[in-house]
């Protein structure tokens, strides 16, 4: 050993190794002695598990020879992907890719809703989010309610595995892979986006009884003059617009095809395809008079809304005149398009009746709108 470096090592807690001084020291008298080293720009104490100075020394030696001589890296671990940064990037890759703000959102808010509102989404990492994530979410929905009124169990059933189905779309292969190209950790997610829940029974819309309708027209009448807004909203919703829908509604859609009235819509809709509805000819004669008295060339409905929602309390004061007048239902919009599609089952057939709601499969105008088939004018079986 040098003489310099048995010097030092005779001082309180300093020696020299590897031609570069240390100096250990003890956090509290007695304790054990701590070490501070740096490498690459990182700086780090560590104890050295003993309060011997002796031994201290010795373990000091055998530390800086691993960490600063040896292939050990001090480079600090990425820390483990948090929700917050991946809703920062789901945001920005959705508009990049054409998704809708409010469908990111509501995306992102059935994730949240899942882990916990209350819950920082900066403090839920990645590695936290796996199947027990899932039980536990399913098993605080149902405890919300009174699990032995079978109706609403059905239908928080529906609303579970809604929310499953638009959390989980923020996991999308196809954005995992971006998440990954920023540089995030992204674990296996499988366990999460795998763990099944139980299904909601398969039952087809009911209709409204007998009346319910026949009342709203006669209603819808009245007020053709006093509330205009609401009536024309009325007849777009019986065109089988959606909410939003009529919202954008635009008499550049009004096209005719072979002699019919036709709202002709773009891809800039639900399902992202070009599509031509027919127009009832007694709804289109009322569109036409409406456009005779009003002001605006380019849309059927006057603003009367906020950002996003164009006509949004137009909306909410139809909804709330369709309840005024005996509509009880939890989605009035909805149930205005389905009694549309039930009617044109029953003249036209399912198959026009899918086409004309735009939907993919017949399943969906079926078990979401039209509901099954009404039974027999005359159902009469004994006698």
């Amino acid at each position: 050993m040098a003489k310099s470096e048995v010097s030092n090592e005779a001082s309180n807690g300093q020696f020299i190794h590897r031609g570069r001084q240390y100096k250990l020291f003890q956090l509290k008298a007695g304790g054990d002695y701590f070490i501070k080293l740096q490498k690459d720009g990182v700086r780090k104490q560590r104890s050295l598990k003993t309060h011997a100075l002796v031994d201290a020394r010795k373990a000091a030696k055998t530390l800086i020879d691993t960490v600063l001589v040896g292939a050990s890296s001090w480079t600090p671990a990425k820390p483990p992907t948090n929700l917050h940064r991946i809703f920062q990037k789901y945001r920005n890759l959705g508009s990049t890719h054409g998704l809708k703000d409010r469908s990111v959102e509501q995306n992102i808010s059935e994730l949240r809703k899942i882990v916990g509102r209350k819950i920082d989404p900066k403090t839920v990492s990645l590695v936290a989010l796996n199947d027990r994530t899932i039980r536990d979410f399913f098993d605080r929905e149902l405890a919300s309610i009174d699990v032995r009124d079978e109706e609403a169990r059905q239908q928080k059933l529906r609303s579970i595995r809604s929310t499953l189905k638009q959390a989980r779309s923020v996991f999308k292969d196809a954005w995992v892979k971006r998440y990954r190209d920023a540089g995030f950790e992204v674990p296996d997610m499988s366990d999460f986006l795998k763990e099944k829940v139980e299904k909601p029974l398969d039952t087809p819309h009911i209709q409204a009884e007998d009346g319910v309708f026949e009342k709203i027209e006669i209603a819808a009448e009245s007020i053709r003059k006093s509330r205009p807004e609401i009536w024309v909203a009325h007849q777009l919703a019986k065109s089988t617009l959606r909410r939003g829908e009529i919202q954008r509604a635009e008499w550049s859609w009004i096209v005719h095809v072979d002699g019919q009235p036709t709202f002709r819509l773009n891809a800039n809709q639900k399902g992202k395809r070009p599509t031509d509805i027919p127009i009832d000819p007694e709804i289109y004669k009322n569109l036409c008079e409406w456009r005779k008295k009003g002001e605006d060339d380019q849309y059927i409905l006057p603003p009367n809304g906020w950002y996003k929602e164009r006509c949004g309390y137009t909306c909410k004061n139809y909804d709330n005149w369709l309840r005024s007048v005996g509509l009880q239902t939890k989605k009035t919009f909805h149930e205005v398009r389905a009694w549309a599609l039930h009617l044109i089952r029953e003249e036209f057939g399912l198959e026009v009746a899918q086409r004309v709601g735009r939907h993919r499969d017949s399943h969906t105008t079926e078990f979401n709108y039209t509901g099954e088939k009404k039974w027999p004018v005359k159902f009469k079986i004994f006698g």
